[in-house]
């Protein structure tokens, strides 16, 4: 095992990186590893597995594959396969922007979404060569408001990626008052999961009480407010107890629990094991167990 931070920083808050040119570098990218930026990821050919917070997707070329920010992931492609990763930070985004909850609010760059995967068809793997070959183009040639440019090329990208995902998930994308109040939830989960635990501090925050958020949030998503607090302290415990060597006193504490009988607890009635075996099995190779 290793420590898991946040993985390595950008050198520039946007980067479009051959595939290929992954392997046999400084950083091994064959392992689990996160970072503190997107990536999108795509496979021009070839087949392999990528694994994304304990769950395995295949790589079946041509398709898009996206990861958020403190996501852990391991790609494990085919020698031939190749494609490209396009890395970029949240400020590059939002550069000029005053919403700044847009990628938030895309289902492929939710950390909640089950599947952030897209399989393209041949039309739509030609809409997504395209946008990306406009984007090497303006990398290569650097003419006045590059960067302004590849914004706007990446905000295509993100929006027929969307358009893509929708279609094929039959979602309809009509914006209520309801949806919009569980998005809300949804990101300040992931920002105060930490420390907030109670469903009541979270209702509180959004300005209606708790019977109301949990009315809301079970008729869209079928769970209580609850479980979902609980699904993501849970998915940070798995990550640091499978990637990191941090002690298990110091993840509960991490993740806000000052009792680590109770964080024990906590884990074991909702994983059905302790953590400590948890771990023990991931290190033994026995993913499926774990």
């Amino acid at each position: 095992m290793y420590s898991l931070d946040h993985g390595d920083s950008l050198e520039h808050p946007f980067r479009l990186v051959e595939i290929t040119q992954f392997d046999g570098g400084s950083y091994d990218y064959s392992r689990p590893h996160r970072h503190n930026y997107y990536e999108i990821f795509y496979f021009r050919h070839g087949r392999g597995e990528h694994d994304i917070d304990f769950t395995s997707f295949s790589i079946e070329a041509p398709c898009l594959h996206f990861v958020s920010p403190g996501q852990v992931h391991q790609v494990r492609r085919d020698a031939d396969s190749d494609g490209w990763a396009i890395l970029f930070t949240d400020d590059f985004y939002y550069l000029n922007l005053i919403n700044r909850d847009i990628l938030h609010d895309i289902p492929l760059l939710n950390q909640n979404h089950p599947r952030p995967i897209i399989n393209l068809n041949p039309a739509a793997n030609e809409e997504i060569v395209r946008t990306i070959n406009g984007i090497r183009h303006e990398l290569e040639n650097m003419n006045p408001y590059c960067d302004d440019a590849i914004r706007s090329l990446l905000n295509l990208l993100l929006i027929t990626s969307r358009r893509l995902f929708e279609d094929s998930e039959g979602i309809s994308v009509e914006e209520t008052s309801n949806s919009r109040l569980q998005r809300k939830l949804r990101r300040m989960i992931e920002r105060n999961f930490y420390a907030m635990h109670e469903v009541s501090a979270y209702a509180y925050s959004l300005y209606v009480t708790p019977k109301y958020l949990n009315d809301v949030v079970k008729r869209i998503t079928g769970k209580t407010v609850s479980s979902l607090i609980q699904e993501r302290i849970l998915l940070e415990a798995k990550r640091l107890l499978a990637h990191s060597n941090y002690p298990i006193k110091d993840i509960a504490s991490t993740l806000g629990f000052d009792d680590r009988s109770y964080f024990s607890r906590f884990f074991r009635d909702r994983v059905g094991k302790a953590p400590g075996l948890f771990r023990k099995q991931f290190e033994e190779g026995d993913a499926t167990s774990a």
